[in-house]
């Protein structure tokens, strides 16, 4: 298998006979996963120990119809999926959500994505400028990838300038995550 790695906020997976294309893909949080697969298809989420024996029993995750459907994926971590009709042939793929380790240094985006103070102990501030009116998600997960703080909502285009309070989070070291329809920043974060 040949990892994908995308860091756009949508992906596709198509079909080429009876494999998943790409059969490993690699994502950032909050990222949809569009599977066009064909009407002779579908894609049921399960645990790796049935993957590894291609049983298609669910573990109660993601289970898209024949022709496929999509999945938002927001909290990092490795999903296993199948073809439950193909299963026996080894038609299944690989879904790995990563926190993104190093800084995205985008430019002329129109997003300018910053917040202060860093390191924070109870209020932190963050600042943007959209373009558009769009929808935002900001993440803040700690080194093993999981999320201690999050929120949303959608905002007009302009200057924005958004203050919450991180006192429940626990000292350390962290990545927030910043992500519009279109992009996704992160940067490192300290907690004191």
């Amino acid at each position: 298998m040949t990892p994908a790695l995308l860091k756009a906020q949508t992906a596709t997976i198509t079909t080429s006979g009876f494999t998943f294309t790409p059969n490993e893909l690699t994502i950032a949080p909050g990222t949809t996963v569009e599977f066009n697969i064909g009407g002779s298809h579908n894609a049921l989420e399960i645990s790796q120990q049935s993957w590894n024996s291609n049983n298609p029993t669910t573990n109660g995750g993601f289970n898209l119809p024949l022709g496929g459907g999509s999945v938002t994926f927001d909290d990092p971590g490795t999903y296993y999926y199948i073809c439950v009709p193909h299963a026996s042939m080894g038609m299944k793929g690989i879904i790995t959500v990563q926190v993104p380790s190093a800084i995205t240094d985008i430019k002329d985006s129109g997003l300018n994505f910053d917040f202060y103070p860093n390191p924070s102990a109870d209020l932190m501030t963050i600042e943007f400028n959209l373009v558009t009116s769009d929808e935002i998600l900001v993440r803040i997960y700690d080194l093993s990838g999981r999320v201690a703080h999050s929120l949303t909502g959608s905002f007009q285009a302009g200057q924005h300038v958004e203050s919450f309070d991180i006192s429940h989070i626990e000292a350390g070291h962290y990545v927030i995550i910043f992500s519009s329809r279109s992009e996704i920043i992160s940067k490192p974060m300290v907690k004191m």
